[in-house]
């Protein structure tokens, strides 16, 4: 830290690997957790039915984790632009 209480190289204060792959991840999970007893009713149905909505799941879940890392990073980022707006 500097005389003004900043941090120089040790990195983003509040941002958190740890905490992007847990929530990455576990934004994933939820939907599988959604969609598996949704895909488990359709095969009683319907085997295609079934496939066609675990694919759709697995395309959600995608989606869902890029979804929360990116909003992750993007806050981290607009704070980091922030302090160095302060900077100057």
């Amino acid at each position: 830290m500097n005389a003004q209480g900043k941090q120089q190289d040790s990195g983003v204060p509040g941002f958190s690997f740890a905490k992007l792959a847990l929530f990455s991840l576990g934004s994933g999970v939820a939907v599988l957790l959604v969609s598996i007893p949704i895909i488990m009713v359709l095969t009683q149905v319907s085997s295609v039915a079934a496939l066609v909505a675990g694919l759709l799941a697995l395309v959600l879940m995608v989606a869902v984790i890029g979804l929360v890392s990116h909003r992750m990073i993007a806050a981290v980022e607009r704070q980091v632009r922030g302090e160095s707006a302060d900077d100057t």
